[in-house]
C-alpha cells in the first residue's frame, strides 16, 4: 500500500462502512406497512386490559392457515407476542358463544347444591378461551355429558379457579 495515506485508507474503510451499514443506499427508510385487521384486532384487545378475548374465523383449513401466516407476521412485534405468550391475548375459534347459550342468566336444571355462580355448558367443545369468558361471571361451569374439555381449558379453570362439573344424567 506504497501510495496511500492511513488517513486515506481510513476514509475509504468509513465510506465502505457506511455503505454496508446502510444497505448501499444513505436515504434508506423502511418503509410504514399498513396494519391489518387482526393486527388492528389484537392492539385494541390489548388496550382493554387484560386476558382480551379475541375472535378469529379458522372455520377451514385455508382460512386457519391464513390466520397462521397473518399471526406469525404480526408476532414479530414484541408487544404482541409477550401478550400471546403471558395470555393477555386468548383466541377464539368462531362465534364467541357459539355454544354457549345461557351466559349471564342462572341456570335451572342445574343441582340443588350450587349456587348462582353456576353456568350450564351442554354441548361442544370447552376451550381455554371459553374458560376465560365463563370464568368472567361464575364460579362454576357444569358440563354436559358429551362435552369436551381441552388439556388447556383444565388448566386455565384452574388458574382462574373455575370448578369444571360433569353434570349427571
Amino acid at each position: 500500500m506504497a501510495g496511500y495515506s492511513k488517513e486515506h485508507l481510513r476514509s475509504i474503510v468509513r465510506e465502505a462502512l457506511k455503505e454496508a451499514v446502510s444497505g448501499g443506499n444513505e436515504q434508506h427508510v423502511k418503509p410504514k406497512r399498513s396494519m391489518s385487521a387482526l393486527e388492528r384486532k389484537l392492539r385494541s384487545a390489548m388496550a382493554s386490559g387484560n386476558g382480551s378475548l379475541v375472535s378469529v374465523d379458522v372455520s377451514n383449513r385455508y382460512k386457519f392457515n391464513e390466520f397462521i401466516k397473518e399471526l406469525t407476521a404480526i408476532a414479530q412485534d414484541g408487544a404482541i407476542q409477550s401478550a400471546i405468550v403471558n395470555g393477555k391475548l386468548i383466541f377464539d375459534a368462531g362465534h364467541p358463544r357459539k355454544h354457549i347459550s345461557r351466559a349471564t342468566a342462572p341456570v335451572n336444571n342445574i343441582p340443588e347444591n350450587s349456587g348462582s355462580g353456576d353456568f350450564l355448558y351442554e354441548k361442544g367443545m370447552l376451550t381455554e378461551s371459553k374458560i376465560v369468558g365463563i370464568a368472567k361471571h361464575h364460579q362454576r361451569v357444569i358440563i354436559g355429558k358429551g362435552v369436551v374439555v381441552t388439556p388447556l381449558a383444565r388448566d386455565r379453570a384452574r388458574t382462574v379457579k373455575l370448578k369444571i362439573v360433569r353434570q349427571e344424567q
